[in-house]
């Protein structure tokens, strides 16, 4: 994930709690980007379900 000018973060949360970061969880904290930046932050993180993970363990 890059990002674009303006105030970001990127946090996991729930669809029930969505204004509430989960706990443990993923928080990118607060990404200030002016406009114009070409000094861009970038976030990334793997997503897993249940069966990514059981293929993991099985091999």
């Amino acid at each position: 994930m890059s990002f674009s000018a303006g105030n970001h973060s990127v946090t996991q949360s729930s669809f029930a709690d969505p204004c509430t970061a989960s706990s443990p969880g993923f928080d990118s904290g607060f990404q200030a980007v002016s406009e114009g930046s070409r000094d861009v932050p970038e976030w990334s993180f793997t997503v897993e379900n249940d069966e990514s993970r059981k293929a993991r363990r099985n091999h």
